[in-house]
């Protein structure tokens, strides 16, 4: 459905904007999205190709590990765990050593059984210390700190 497909979108337009901007994050999160788009649009095609490759890349490897269970601490997919771990795993694939499938599946139990991080997925999502902390636990887990 066409709202399914935006909200798809926004999803991967969020982690772009994290995983490259992260340190100027501020709320609300749209006007973070929209700043970033026009850097994005400014920058030009090849940074669009690149955006393309890091998330395709990532969102691979993710589902390559954890298939259909991915990003859900519950039924449903939840935003703050797409952008945090695809932001963790990204920088992992962008920093090495290469990550495995196997990896991935215990690191993220491992960040889904951390108390801590299980709140900062549960509310204020957007609130800025939440996304810093969230985004920091994802890259500790996956060995990006």
């Amino acid at each position: 459905s066409r709202s399914s497909s935006l909200k798809d979108q926004e999803l991967i337009l969020r982690f772009l904007a994290l995983f490259f901007d992260r340190g100027k994050y501020t709320r609300p999160m749209n006007e973070f999205l929209n700043k970033f788009t026009s850097k994005a649009i400014k920058n030009g095609p090849q940074f669009t190709i690149e955006c393309r490759s890091i998330f395709e890349n990532t969102i691979e490897a993710i589902y390559a590990a954890l298939g259909e269970k991915a990003f859900r601490p519950e039924r449903v997919i939840n935003a703050a765990v797409f952008d945090s771990v695809m932001v963790g795993i990204a920088s992992r694939i962008a920093k090495g050593p290469k990550i495995s499938a196997e990896e991935i599946c215990i690191n993220n139990s491992k960040l889904l059984g951390d108390n801590r991080y299980l709140e900062l997925i549960s509310r204020a999502t957007a609130d800025e210390n939440n996304v810093r902390e969230r985004i920091y636990l994802s890259l500790k887990a996956f060995g990006q700190d």
